[in-house]
């Protein structure tokens, strides 16, 4: 894994030094979980509001934003940084997903109550719950999904 730990340790003392509540989700979320493929970069939640207060603390790491990012899958708040060679993707937590399904526009489901406290690198961290984990890809339904709830539904537990 590239330098996920000590890129993961920097941002958490980031997060932790000013006081913003955050939890880990995405493709990071679903390694901890047990998930096995190749990791892209650390996602980490937080509150839109925080996200100006986290720029004035990484500004010389950023590689885009902070602006609302907007894709196919995605809309939401976002600051990409680059630690080392590992990316760290900081999104705001009130996010829209793009349902393969239904083709609308969905609040993405989950909330800061929907955490799990686990140990991740020697740390206590907030990780979003396998179960909202699974529910998002699902309605994401994207080939890095797929292969993640195959994996996250097999109860595989290995970081």
């Amino acid at each position: 894994m590239k330098e996920t730990k000590k890129a993961f340790l920097w941002i958490v003392s980031v997060l932790e030094k000013n006081n913003i509540r955050f939890r880990i989700s995405g493709g990071f979320a679903a390694r901890i979980y047990g998930a096995k493929r190749k990791l892209a970069d650390i996602d980490v939640e937080v509150f839109e509001k925080d996200i100006n207060d986290i720029y004035r603390n990484v500004k010389s790491f950023i590689i885009y934003g902070p602006e609302r990012y907007i894709d196919e899958n995605w809309n939401l708040v976002l600051i990409t940084l680059k630690y080392g060679d590992q990316e760290i993707d900081i999104a705001a937590i009130e996010a829209k997903i793009f349902n393969q399904k239904t083709k609308r526009w969905v609040k993405k489901p989950g909330n800061f109550k929907d955490s799990n406290l686990k140990n991740v690198f020697g740390i206590q961290v907030l990780v979003e719950k396998k179960e909202a984990l699974i529910r998002y890809k699902k309605i994401l339904n994207r080939e890095v999904d797929i292969k993640d709830v195959a994996q996250l539904e097999k109860n595989i537990y290995l970081i």
